[in-house]
């Protein structure tokens, strides 16, 4: 059986736009935080225009704001302690207890992102595999283009499939946890979807279907203990690509 959990707003409470603003605040001059905060700003309208159009469009324009960012650099910033303390803080102290539950029941668990796996790193040692974004580079510098498009939507369960099929999973057995009404088509796929504070999307289809309902609570003390002693995962589509 598989355990496939999103990443964001479900075992984390945070989104792209979050995890961006911890790497820049983790690893970069302060003296250009101002203006970076500016521009972000001034972003946040097309960005939110994008999304309701196609959350894929969404990702990929907005992680082009990594487009120049050394890639030995981010991977530096995610292992800093700024940046993994506030993955930490807004991890679910409820999500690490259906991980466990599912590891205990010897169940694959597998951690998906729409966003650079790279940045899921802190939590790693939590799943079995993560599997994410990729992001180009040219000459050790991310270019801001993705290798693939991101895995949301008919994607993620384009790939759930061939995931399932490949590893010989049994995807009607098998546990699935989301929490927007783009996570419709690969939660459907699975015989025990829950939807995990969701969205008013995802909550009406979740009544209509007797899915679960679930409100999951972030941060804790038992955060940092409950990764820092978990074993390694296995990464993958979390290597950044050269020409």
């Amino acid at each position: 059986m598989l355990a496939v959990f999103d990443l964001e707003r479900t075992v984390v409470d945070s989104n792209i736009v979050e995890q961006y603003l911890w790497v820049r605040t983790s690893g970069f001059r302060k003296a250009a935080w101002p203006k970076e905060v500016v521009d972000l700003l001034a972003s946040l309208p097309g960005y939110l225009r994008a999304e309701r159009r196609d959350r894929g469009e969404f990702i990929r324009a907005f992680l082009r704001r990594y487009r120049g960012m050394p890639l030995a650099r981010l991977e530096e910033v995610v292992t800093r302690r700024g940046y993994s303390a506030a993955v930490l803080r807004h991890t679910s102290v409820d999500a690490l207890e259906r991980i466990r539950e599912h590891r205990a029941a010897g169940h694959r668990t597998v951690l998906v992102t729409g966003s650079i796996g790279l940045l899921a790193a802190p939590l790693a040692g939590l799943f079995d595999e993560v599997v994410g974004s990729t992001m180009h580079t040219k000459d050790g510098v991310l270019t801001g283009w993705l290798d693939r498009p991101p895995l949301v939507d008919e994607a993620r369960a384009a790939w759930l499939r061939r995931y399932a099929e490949e590893g010989g999973y049994d995807l009607a057995a098998s546990y699935g946890y989301g929490d927007s009404h783009c996570d419709l088509a690969w939660l459907s796929l699975l015989g025990r979807p829950s939807a995990i504070n969701p969205d008013a999307g995802l909550a009406r289809e979740s009544h209509r279907r007797h899915w679960g309902i679930h409100r999951w609570k972030r941060g804790g003390p038992g955060v940092l203990g409950e990764i820092t002693a978990a074993g390694p995962a296995t990464p993958a589509g979390t290597d950044e690509k050269g020409d």
